[in-house]
């Protein structure tokens, strides 16, 4: 009964752990994306076009 438990605790912390990781490179990608879109956006402002 308890190695059941520990196992079902297991399984749920390396879940919890595997969606907290990727919400988190999520979150950092739409970040980082952001950042990218307004340093493009100061370089065409002073005459530098990426595109």
């Amino acid at each position: 009964m308890a190695e059941d438990f520990a196992q079902v605790v297991v399984v749920g912390v390396f879940t919890a752990g595997v969606l907290s990781g990727y919400s988190l490179r999520y979150y950092q990608s739409r970040v980082l994306l952001r950042q990218l879109e307004s340093a493009k956006m100061l370089l065409e402002v002073h005459g530098v076009h990426l595109d």
